[in-house]
């Protein structure tokens, strides 16, 4: 019966002692995972805004290129973030975060880098009045009405940036960045290199357009104005231009996320903006342009305008565009 008891005792000393030896192995395979998801979750927050990213959101962005995204326990890591640390955890054997046998790293999150232009568009972003905007302007060549209108002040709308797009294009023509309005409403920001520093475009950021579309369509006017607008290609045409789908291309305008107001844009096929513009949008589904428009002077529709110049497929503006409009306001055809 002793040498039974013996025996016993050895078994359970054996199966203990293997179970330890199984969570030793297990606790450092988690100490060493926790350690390396921590700096990737400093980078992807020095990225992103600081934001609290999720482990599984860092392997998605391939931030972390870790076997899996649970602990040899069975239990996801986790992160949790402070504005100036952040942690990864493993819940441990317990399989509960909160308790003694966590296993933690912890890292210092330093304040994201700006580039030049995200420092600019930050006083943007911060100023409380047109006026400390209106200094980092791009093209003053607007009312001080408009400016008002499209500008609200911060504490109306509060805005961050996210997305520092210009870290990766140092001085050049131009670089864009994602905003996010409160609670999460991303908004793309233009900036341009000029010799004064980066200044802000504006009317690309705030996709600014003459008039309304359903004004435009009222007046009818014959003078080409400047538009911002969702576009697709077409196979629209009306009783007047139901000959012309041999000699013309038919674009569908309207403004960004409106459905209800737009209009048709018929271009001669052969005809350098023509050909620029069913290029760009040859490839299906709705995008952003940049155009020139006006009311024919015959065949006159309020649905149906012609396309006077084609600038670009986002609404970030170009060398071409600028010199239309000194000459607009100068008078000059």
């Amino acid at each position: 019966m002793k040498s039974g008891r013996v025996l016993l005792q050895a078994v359970l000393g054996v199966i203990a002692l293997s179970t330890c030896a199984c969570n030793s192995e297990k606790k450092r395979k988690a100490n060493v995972e926790v350690r390396t998801i921590a700096p990737c979750a400093v980078r992807w927050r020095q990225d992103n805004g600081g934001e609290c990213p999720t482990v599984k959101q860092l392997r998605a962005e391939r931030y972390y290129n870790g076997p899996s995204p649970t602990d040899p326990w069975g239990s996801e890591y986790a992160i949790r973030c402070a504005p100036a640390r952040l942690s990864a955890l493993s819940a441990g054997p317990d399989r509960r975060l909160g308790t003694d046998d966590d296993i933690v790293a912890a890292a210092e999150t330093p304040k994201p880098t700006r580039s030049p232009a995200g420092e600019v568009l930050e006083r943007w972003l911060e100023a409380e009045t047109p006026e400390e905007r209106a200094e980092i302007l791009y093209r003053r060549d607007i009312t001080e009405g408009e400016f008002l209108v499209k500008t609200p002040s911060v504490s109306a709308h509060p805005l961050r940036l996210v997305a520092d797009g210009c870290q990766q294009r140092p001085a050049d023509d131009g670089c864009r960045m994602i905003v996010e309005r409160t609670p999460g409403e991303p908004q793309v920001f233009w900036l341009r290199a000029t010799s004064d520093g980066y200044r802000v475009d504006w009317r690309s950021s705030y996709v600014v357009n003459p008039m309304t579309m359903a004004a435009f369509r009222a007046a009818m006017p014959t003078t080409p104005s400047i538009w911002r607008l969702d576009a697709r290609l077409d196979s629209y045409f009306n009783f007047e231009w139901v000959n012309a789908q041999a000699t013309h291309y038919s674009f569908r305008l309207a403004e960004v996320g409106e459905q209800v107001n737009y209009v048709h844009a018929y271009a001669k096929k052969g005809e350098p903006d023509a050909e620029a513009m069913f290029e760009a949008l040859s490839n299906g589904g709705t995008k952003n342009v940049t155009v020139s428009l006006a009311f024919p002077r015959t065949r006159r529709n309020n649905g149906i305008v012609k396309l006077v110049k084609f600038y670009g497929t986002d609404f970030r503006q170009t060398e071409r565009e600028d010199a239309d409009r000194v000459k607009a306001m100068s008078g000059v055809e």
